[in-house]
């Protein structure tokens, strides 16, 4: 059979499809299995066998084409000169042949092998699944369930939550009824207050009108006898000049013998009268004067022990009952103030035991609906399960050797088995053969394929891929970059086969 050369897309599907070529058989029950690491480590070797037996079928198809002995046809006397032709071929040129196509074959081997072997040795999860902390909400009151999210319900940051209300219609109200009887009888008061205030303010005003018609009457009447007091002292002097000139003619006349004694005394007598009454004026004068000074001043000067009017007393009195009422009203509007603040308490604890939305987590699902609408619930009793997707998290086990390598903060990725690129995580928690603690939705006691569990956080894996819980995949925990790209690359070549 001539010799067949294979083009490079030929041989890069041949590559490729190798690993699947001969699917595996699984180990009969009784057989040993095993481990992980080491099972992993032997796969690796026979996909290397299988690719080298693939290269040498290439590369050398007339070995590989060779016929079973059953079925070897009979011989054949073959012509003379193809006997000839064949006999003459050089040894030397088959020998550098078969030595390039070895060198070939085990460079080929090296370079598609090696990121298989580096991934296989890479330390791995045996078993790996997204989970996430599972929150059961409680009713924060008695009621009945009139808002609940729907079994299959799921939200996040782009779709809103869904309410889930309880109602209470039967909640004692007889505190806020007694607040409210208690803040009317209060306002009463108040009101009542006011009027009276009113009221006083209003005699308070008709009685300051009064005292001020009272003052500029009695200003008017004050500087009335002043200027009267005035007119009688200019009269009093004009009488004493009188009088004066009068004496000193009877006094000459009288010493001349010209007018009896007793007119000369009636002048004298005259003039101590216009003496004193011109005294007795400027004595009212003062009097007067000082009395409108003082009425000026605000104060009262009268003829009796009585200085202060009637309207000045009793506006006195309504100024200390305006007072008392002023001080009665504050007292009413602090008492009105602290019963409203009391009814606004009420009305708010009375409102949170009448209707309650429980508050859900920003991005969550739900995970198991304990009660439905229309149920009643007594507060405290669990309500629902749900899952905090805003903290998605991989649970995982892992064999000895790469526990033992791993460390709290170091770094992994997660693959998922349904396909796509790595997502970066961090080790959250190593707890070994314990169970991992925490609430989550699915107990990591359930991998059983190996008892030392392992807790990474993929912040990546947000939003709705953070919900995906019960999703399997591979966790590879890095070492430095070049593996990362080999893992990487042998991940995306076998497809989503190798994650399993």
């Amino acid at each position: 059979m001539p010799n067949k050369s294979l083009s490079s897309a030929e041989l890069r599907s041949t590559l490729v499809k190798a690993p699947d070529s001969e699917p595996r058989a699984a180990p009969p029950k009784g057989v040993f299995r095993l481990p992980a690491g080491a099972q992993a480590l032997r796969e690796g070797f026979e996909d290397a066998r299988r690719l080298q037996r693939q290269l040498a079928n290439a590369f050398s198809p007339r070995e590989a084409e060779a016929p079973t002995p059953e079925h070897v046809p009979p011989p054949t006397e073959a012509p003379a000169k193809q006997a000839v032709v064949d006999d003459g071929a050089p040894k030397a040129e088959s020998k550098l042949g078969r030595y390039l196509k070895i060198t070939a074959m085990v460079v080929l081997a090296a370079v598609f092998g090696w990121r298989p072997l580096s991934a296989l040795l890479t330390p791995s999860s045996v078993e790996a699944v997204v989970n996430a902390r599972a929150i059961v909400l409680r009713a924060p009151i008695d009621g009945v369930v009139t808002a609940a999210p729907s079994p299959w319900s799921s939200w996040s940051a782009e779709i809103p939550a869904p309410v889930f209300r309880i109602e209470n219609k039967t909640a004692d109200r007889a505190r806020l009824d007694d607040l409210n009887g208690e803040r009317r009888r209060l306002v009463d008061q108040q009101s009542n207050a006011a009027i009276d205030l009113d009221r006083a303010r209003a005699d308070k005003a008709k009685l300051e009108n009064r005292l001020q018609r009272f003052l500029e009457g009695r200003q008017l009447q004050l500087q009335a006898r002043i200027d009267a007091a005035k007119v009688q002292i200019d009269s009093a002097k004009t009488r004493v000049d009188v009088t004066t000139q009068q004496e000193a003619v009877y006094e000459k006349l009288y010493k001349a013998s010209d007018t009896p004694r007793s007119e000369f005394q009636r002048t004298r007598l005259a003039k101590a009268d216009a003496q004193n009454a011109q005294s007795a004026a400027e004595k009212e004068l003062r009097q007067t004067s000082v009395e409108l000074e003082a009425l000026k001043a605000g104060r009262y000067l009268g003829d009796d022990y009585n200085d202060v009017p009637a309207s000045a007393q009793r506006l006195d009195d309504i100024d200390q009952r305006i007072r008392e009422l002023e001080s009665r009203q504050r007292a009413a509007d602090l008492e009105v103030a602290n019963i409203v603040k009391r009814i606004e308490d009420e009305t708010a604890r009375l409102g949170a035991l009448t209707v309650a939305d429980v508050a859900l987590p920003k991005v969550g699902r739900v995970w198991e609906a304990l009660v439905a609408e229309g149920e009643y619930v007594s507060r405290g009793q669990p309500l629902i399960r749900l899952l905090d997707c805003s903290t998605p998290e991989v649970t995982a086990t892992v064999g000895e050797s790469a526990y033992n390598q791993l460390h709290v903060g170091g770094h992994a990725k997660f693959w998922p088995a349904a396909g796509g690129p790595g997502l970066e995580g961090v080790i959250e928690n190593l707890t070994g053969a314990a169970d991992a603690s925490g609430n989550f939705a699915i107990a990591p006691s359930s991998l059983r394929k190996d008892v030392r569990h392992v807790t990474v956080r993929v912040p990546e894996m947000g939003g709705a891929a953070g919900c995906e819980v019960g999703r399997d995949g591979l966790l590879t925990f890095e070492g430095d970059a070049a593996d990362t790209a080999a893992i990487a690359a042998t991940v995306d070549s076998f497809g989503p086969g190798l994650r399993k």
